[in-house]
């Protein structure tokens, strides 16, 4: 990728399938479903730019990037590089004289299955030494990259308000086409018999690709598939009361955190920006696991060295959603 720095996902997809059988030994099982993950993943840890509709995937240069660091300075490398340019630099942090060290950390066994690469990140305690690095191998350095993120991502609220103002579609249920209604019971999208159009997302199927859409006080609307979810858990869950008057939040016990570490149902995606902006806090991939953390065994993504106070305001004032502490290791 960082060679050709551009393909579509037809010659990814062959790449990937001959790294993978010959890195790993043995069958190797769900490769359509990894190679599929590994391009998402590699989009939002900021390696490439995944443009769907084009079937382009673009890989982006390297950039150091401010991360949250419990005590110091730290920054994180994104975008394409190669073994040259990491063996340089483990050479220029060694003869710094300690005045900036960097570290590997490895992805869980399963994300180096799907390909994906250590995080690569770099501590000092002044921060023109990520300057004079990014000067000396000539990449950009951003200081406020997480936050200019941040800026480009709506609330919950504005999103919806987006939604209703580029106006209703007329639905497809004339045509008798089968739908599914996504329950907060299950968190999946399940055949029913019927459904409240008050406020409801459903799933149908016109062409190929499927088509998501809220139904908001009789009308339907069109939307993305993981901001909908979103809409309709706060939209029925119960409320409780925050902080300043009229501040309410939503309490859908879905999502738990301990520490650093945040779990969320593997079916409760992120959104795309959002999930940007939580894997580039740490460079690592979400480990997929197993757990009982609300009287039933749900699969679960488990993000680490997520900031807690950063974790917690931003589902609160993003997605208007109360998070769960919990004392079980995650």
């Amino acid at each position: 990728m960082v060679g050709i720095k551009e393909c579509d996902t037809k010659k990814y997809n062959e790449a990937f399938e001959t790294i993978l059988h010959e890195t790993f030994e043995g069958e190797q099982l769900r490769v359509q479903e990894r190679r599929k993950s590994s391009i998402n993943i590699l989009d939002y840890l900021g390696y490439v730019d995944f443009n769907y509709s084009d079937d382009k995937i673009f890989t982006l240069p390297p950039k150091l990037i401010s991360i949250p660091c419990a005590k110091g300075l730290k920054a994180l490398l994104i975008g394409g590089r190669d073994e040259k340019m990491i063996n340089e630099m483990i050479v220029y942090c060694s003869k710094s004289n300690n005045t900036i060290s960097i570290s590997f950390k490895k992805q869980s066994e399963n994300n180096l299955r799907m390909l994906i690469p250590d995080s690569i990140s770099f501590e000092t305690n002044n921060k023109r030494e990520f300057e004079n690095l990014s000067n000396h191998f000539q990449i950009e350095f951003d200081d406020w990259y997480i936050l200019k993120l941040k800026n480009f991502l709506p609330t919950l609220s504005q999103y919806e308000q987006f939604t209703i103002s580029k106006g209703n579609s007329e639905s497809w249920e004339k045509f008798g086409l089968e739908k599914k209604v996504f329950r907060k019971e299950s968190l999946k999208f399940e055949l029913v018999n019927g459904y409240d159009k008050e406020y409801s997302l459903t799933e149908c199927r016109p062409s190929y690709i499927p088509e998501f859409a809220l139904w908001i006080n009789q009308s339907y609307y069109t939307i993305d598939k993981n901001w909908g979810k979103y809409l309709f858990i706060n939209n029925c869950s119960e409320k409780v009361r925050g902080y300043g008057q009229g501040n309410f939040f939503a309490k859908p016990v879905e999502i738990f955190c301990n520490a650093n570490n945040l779990a969320i149902p593997a079916s409760l995606p992120l959104p795309k920006l959002f999930s940007r902006i939580i894997l580039q806090l740490s460079g690592e991939a979400p480990e997929f696991r197993q757990m009982n953390l609300k009287g039933k065994n749900v699969w679960y993504n488990v993000y680490r060295n997520i900031p807690s106070l950063f974790t917690e305001n931003f589902f609160r004032f993003i997605l208007n959603m109360n998070i769960e502490t919990t004392t079980q290791a995650i």
